[in-house]
């Protein structure tokens, strides 16, 4: 049996804007068509996650937090394959809700970049 636990607890979540400011002056940036991922590198054991979804690019409410209930269900799945930094994830560009797929696809490529660009 598996000792991998698949849980989001509190301690894996950006929290304090603070945390989120200087995640965001980072300078490790990966930019897709809908979405961005900035990465920072901390002293933790493991990856933390924030999102950012603002009213510009999704104005109802439902749907900024489906867009982040499915971010954060992603995370919680890969969690184990993740380094150990601190990711915030921004929506870019304005979407509808049957784009859902293809914006899941640019979450998993701008991961990918994110890892293969800390390994070199």
């Amino acid at each position: 049996m598996s000792d991998l636990r698949y849980k989001f607890v509190r301690a894996q979540r950006l929290l304090v804007t603070q945390q989120f400011q200087t995640v965001l002056k980072s300078v490790r940036r990966f930019k897709g068509r809908l979405l961005q991922l900035q990465a920072l590198d901390v002293n933790m054991p493991h990856a933390r996650l924030g999102i950012v979804v603002g009213k510009k690019q999704l104005s109802r409410a439902n749907r900024r937090n489906t867009i982040k209930r499915h971010i954060r269900e992603y995370f919680r799945l890969h969690q184990h394959d993740f380094l150990p930094l601190d990711y915030v994830v921004r929506v870019n560009q304005r979407f509808l809700p049957e784009d859902l797929a293809e914006v899941m696809k640019e979450l998993e490529r701008l991961f990918q970049q994110a890892k293969r660009c800390n390994k070199s």
